[in-house]
Order: C-alpha cells, then structure tokens, then sequence
C-alpha cells in the first residue's frame, strides 16, 4: 500500500483471495488518496468488513482515477453499504462497481441506487446491471427494478405511497371474495358472479388504508394462468384461505401448494430480512364442524402454521396464529377474529411502506389518467401504452416502460412486455 501512494505506472492491480483483512483495507485508503494512476482495483473475498470500506470510501470521495472497483464477497453491514452510497454520490470517475454476493438491507441498496441513478455517465453495478444514461435498465432483478425507480423519482419528483397489492389465494368455495367485502365493511354485489373467473382486481379501503386486491380464483382449470398473472411478491400481502371443515391432510397440501406457488415468485437477489412478503394463514367454515372436531382443527393448523413458518422461513414472512372463521363471517366471535385480520394486514401495511415510502410522481399522474379508462372498459380493461401516456405524451420509450414496471410492481398495472 505505501509503495501504491507513490506508484504513478500501475493501473491495475487485483488483490482477490489474499485475506489483507480490515488493515489492509484500511491501508489501500490510504494509498488511494494519494494515487492518480490506478484505474482497476479487484479486491474480491478479502474480509475487509465495515472498517476497511469506510476507509476505501473516504478515499472514493477525494479519488479521481479510478474507474473500477470489485468488493465482491466481502461482508459488510449497512454501516459499510451506506459508505458505499455516501461515496457513489460524490465519486466523478468510478464507472464499474461490483458488490457480489453482498447482502444488505433493502433501504441500503435503495440509497445506493439513488447514487447510481443520480449519475449522468454510463454505470455497471453488482453482477452486470448496466445503466446508460438515458435511464435504461436491462435487467429486470429486483435491485435493477429500484434503478429503475430512484431514476424516476430524481427526474419527475416523488409522492408518498399509499396502496399496496393484498393478494387473496386459495381453492374454489373457501370465501376469498366474500371474505375481502366483508373486510372492507360492505356485503358482496348481487350481480358479481358466484365464482370468480381468472382474477377479480379492485382498490379497496381497510381500517383507513389502500389496498390493490388481487382475487384469485381457486378453480383449477385457472392455475397454469395464475402463475402468469402473479405480480412481484415482495411488495404485497397474501392471504391464503383454506376450509376447516375438510381433512387435515387435504386442508395441509392445499396450503403447501400456494406458499410454494408465491415463493418462486421471491426475487433471487432478494435480501431474506426486509424483503420477504407477509403471509396471513384464514381457515373458514368451523362451523361446518361438530362441536368436538373444532378445537382439534385449531390445534392441527397452529401446528402446522408453525411448521411452513419455519420451512419457508427463508422466503416467506408467515404469521403464526392462524385466523379461525365461520362460513358467513357473522357474530360476535367473527367480530374479533376479523378485528384480529384487520389489524395484521394493518401491520402488514406499514411494513411495507417502511422498505417502500416513495413512489414516482410521474407514475401517479399516469395511474390517475388511468382511471377513466378502467371506469369505462370495466368487463375488459385492457389498455395500450399510447392510452396509458395520452397525457404525457413527450415521454421517450424507456421512460414508459420504466413507469410501467414501477407500476406494474406496485400492483397498479399487470404490464405485459413484449420482450
């Protein structure tokens, strides 16, 4: 590192797998402060950690030569990705980062894509996200998606967000549809039909907050399509219902059966500890069953809440208590047991707008011209994305398809991208 300080021939040098640790990370700040030269510096799988990026960081922040830089495979905490953001945001020459394999919270790699967004150059960060400087993302990852996003708000402004997906799943005849009417305090319209075909959407409002329903019907003859139609899952809320008055075994494997459907929607790169979706377990029809079997059916399925919690764990926030209904959702009983719901999607709810505070002014401009639209084409509503930007119509074909996927994300829009 002392000799880097004065070196004024080396532009690139890889240190990767040589355990320089804290120090030398430390040490190579230093140099890096001082040096005009280096251009590329590799140190992947180094034990750095927090210490040892900070000092690398201060350095970025005084650097004017170097264009690449890999940390791959270094642990660090949000203290170390924060540096990182810090840095990014006042670096002119850095071009190339890679962060491999480093796990941090959602709202640290939210600061760093902001820092990214914010960069008029071309930029390549983590394992080939390449973001040219009209806004064009070419990676549909999850963090690709927050490029996306950062980009928009720092171009058009940014509004607080206020309504999330809430996706009710579960098989024909256990009580979605009746069950998301009643949560929102209103009986189910006589003219909607008995059962529900493909997916019912609408906005509705629990407890004062906004939520995109997403009913999904439970027929299986729609099941290959419900993959299709399923939006990403780590901004949004499930309910999976399943009936009690069924076997246990019947009631236990269609349960299984939508945990795992939502988990192969869990991005890859998502980060297990602020990104998984909250999981709401409703069992319905207990009054089907004689007075002896309904505490043996509670008792099975807390047991088996606790069961898929701990096997899905990695993917899947579950709540452990299961909420225990009647057929009709009525009485006093019922009463508290919606209470109970109510307040766990609450809960839900300001979760998520934790990780996700902000949306793109731009996007609900565009979802507000929307609504018109699907007012009117209300048994079909299907839009093109020359009605979607009818109001805006000097808007470059990158930037719409960025809206759409912010949108798309949020459970405003079901996007289909032609590529």
């Amino acid at each position: 590192a002392a000799a880097l300080e004065k070196n004024a021939t080396l532009t690139t040098l890889n240190l990767s797998d040589n355990g320089i640790g804290v120090e030398g990370g430390r040490a190579l700040g230093a140099a890096l402060e001082k040096n005009a030269t280096l251009a590329v510096l590799i140190l992947k799988s180094n034990r750095i950690r927090d210490q040892g990026v900070l000092a690398l960081c201060q350095a970025l922040k005084k650097n004017a030569a170097l264009k690449e830089l890999d940390l791959s495979q270094n642990t660090m905490s949000d203290q170390g990705g924060q540096a990182i953001a810090s840095a990014l945001a006042k670096n002119s020459s850095l071009s190339e980062l890679r962060l491999e394999g480093i796990r941090l919270s959602r709202e640290t790699w939210r600061r760093i894509a902001f820092a990214v967004a914010g960069k008029k150059a071309h930029f390549v960060l983590d394992c080939g996200i390449y973001i040219p400087g009209s806004g064009v993302v070419w990676d549909n990852n999850a963090w690709g998606e927050m490029l996306n996003e950062a980009r928009l708000m720092l171009t058009y402004g940014a509004l607080p967000v206020q309504r999330f997906p809430l996706f009710f799943c579960g098989y024909a005849g256990v009580g979605k549809t009746t069950l998301s009417f009643t949560l929102e305090g209103k009986a189910v319209p006589s003219d909607l039909p008995a059962h529900t075909h493909g997916v019912a959407t609408r906005h509705v409002v629990i407890g004062g907050k906004k939520f995109s329903v997403w009913d999904y019907a439970g027929q299986m003859e729609y099941y290959a399509t419900h993959e299709f139609f399923l939006l990403p899952a780590s901004q949004a809320v499930f309910v999976i219902c399943v009936r009690g008055d069924e076997s246990i075994e019947k009631t236990t494997l269609q349960l299984e059966y939508w945990l795992r459907f939502i988990k192969c929607r869990i991005p890859r790169d998502a980060s297990p500890a602020d990104a998984r979706p909250r999981v709401l377990l409703v069992v319905t029809h207990l009054d089907k069953l004689a007075v002896r079997e309904a505490p043996q059916v509670k008792h099975a399925m807390d047991q088996e809440a606790r069961a898929v919690r701990t096997s899905f764990y990695q993917y899947l926030d579950i709540d452990p208590e299961p909420i225990l209904l009647n057929t009709l959702f009525t009485g006093p009983a019922e009463s508290a047991s919606l209470a109970a719901l109510r307040a766990k999607l609450l809960a839900a709810h300001a979760a998520i707008l934790t990780r996700n505070p902000q949306t793109p002014k731009v996007c609900v401009e565009v979802l507000a011209a929307l609504n018109p639209l699907r007012r009117a084409r209300r048994n079909c509503p299907v839009a093109t994305v020359a009605d979607c930007f009818s109001n805006h119509p000097g808007l470059t074909s990158a930037t719409q398809q960025n809206i759409l996927r912010c949108l798309h994300s949020l459970g405003e829009v079901f996007w289909l991208d032609r590529d």
